[in-house]
């Protein structure tokens, strides 16, 4: 059977361990540069703010809510998210995570799921401080359905999919959207729409053969595993289709040099992350582009990519290709607010296509990177970096209501006063 257990709110959740008092008020973590709404307490979501939305259109909510407003702190929600991963391990079972607020979990058929269940949300919160949703099934796709199911509708967020044709279940089914199938995305909604099909229940019953036409094999998987069929190996997740690394700046900038800084920031920022997931991309873009809501501003937007000759994590590789890219897309006479650098066609170190052109170059490459994270880690993030990158970063996005690295930083960690 498997568990889905996702944090509740997480990044508010995590604001809230140090600061109890943040549970009465509305509470949202904004995006760099302080500029949208990146995460909503249960509070903020019932006084209507939505998703995404720039700060100065919620003004008005803000004042007369008395909305709590923080700067995206992730050096602590990555820290808090590791401790909730750990706990969970305490457990025994294989697990597989998601993203920093989720994972799946493996559990024996033969125990007591919902007391194991309220077990382990027990002690995530006692030990973590942060509350969370289980959903239980024996798919990945009815998983996540149920954790669904588990944070809207049941009072001990805990939800088991036992049985889709119980009456529970098929009612549930008629009632939700096609939209909160896994993998259902709004293209596929659209699609889907066009043949009749709106609900779970629709979706679930349709001919296999109609689907396979509508949505391709993968639409005939994610059925299977509605049905209870699992399809989805543990493995599939483990490697990202795509890695994208943005920030709105401080202030606006007109200069190549200073987007080069950004942009080589964020390619550096791309290929640790590589390195991490023990992963090689094929492909880097760049974006750029000038302030969309400003009215006064000249409006500009310009992408592009390079095919790398092989598939690589290099950070002095990404980096070059990168900067190629931003002065073949670059124009003068214009205030750059945001640059994006990404990756795609990712492979798993080991399984990437071989080329004639591999050379020892690459292992020197290797051993450089592999020597910077380690020191790095050890002394501070960017202690050593490329000098393309820049020493002051004057384009650093504003973060002006960040609390305090509680968990990471000796300096500033909580005190408490008797």
């Amino acid at each position: 059977m498997i568990f889905l257990i996702d944090c509740n709110n997480f990044y508010t959740s995590c604001e809230e361990i140090f600061n109890p008092k943040l549970k009465n008020f509305p509470c949202v973590v904004l995006s760099s540069n302080d500029g949208c709404v990146v995460a909503r307490s249960r509070l903020a979501k019932q006084i209507g703010i939505p998703m995404g939305i720039p700060v100065f259109k919620i003004r008005n909510l803000i004042e007369n809510y008395n909305v709590q407003l923080f700067s995206a702190n992730f050096s602590l929600y990555g820290d808090i998210s590791n401790r909730v991963m750990q706990t969970i391990k305490t457990f025994g079972f294989e697990i597989e995570q998601y993203s920093i607020d989720e994972a799946f979990v493996y559990v024996d058929e033969k125990l007591d799921f919902q007391k194991l269940a309220f077990d382990m949300q027990k002690k995530i919160k006692q030990w973590c401080g942060i509350p969370v949703s289980i959903g239980i099934a024996p798919t990945k796709t009815l998983a996540k359905l149920a954790n669904y199911h588990a944070k809207k509708f049941s009072e001990k967020n805990i939800s088991y999919i036992d049985n889709i044709y119980s009456r529970q279940w098929s009612n549930f089914f008629k009632n939700s959207a096609i939209t909160e199938v896994w993998g259902i995305g709004y293209r596929n909604t659209i699609r889907l729409n066009k043949i009749g099909i709106y609900t779970l229940f629709d979706f679930l019953n349709a001919d296999r053969l109609v689907i396979k036409k509508t949505l391709g094999i993968n639409g005939v998987r994610t059925q299977m595993e509605l049905k209870g069929i699992p399809t989805i190996s543990k493995e599939s997740f483990q490697t990202s289709k795509s890695i994208v690394t943005s920030r709105s700046f401080g202030k606006n900038i007109t200069s190549l040099n200073e987007l080069k800084e950004t942009v080589s920031t964020f390619a550096n920022n791309v290929s640790i992350k590589l390195r991490k997931q023990n992963a090689l991309a094929s492909y880097v873009f760049v974006v750029i582009y000038t302030n969309k809501f400003s009215s006064k501003s000249k409006q500009y937007y310009a992408k592009d990519f390079i095919a790398l000759d092989s598939p690589t994590n290099s950070s002095q590789i990404l980096i070059d290709n990168a900067i190629k890219i931003l002065e073949k897309i670059y124009k003068k006479g214009y205030e750059y607010k945001k640059s994006m650098v990404g990756v795609w066609g990712i492979f798993p170190s080991g399984f990437e296509p071989k080329t004639l052109f591999d050379d020892k170059n690459n292992l020197k490459l290797k051993n450089l990177d592999e020597a910077i994270d380690k020191i790095n880690l050890k002394i501070k993030k960017d202690g050593i970096k490329y000098a393309v990158m820049g020493l002051e970063s004057k384009w650093i996005p504003k973060s002006n209501m960040k609390s305090s690295k509680y968990t990471t930083n000796w300096n500033e960690i909580l005190e408490i006063k008797i």
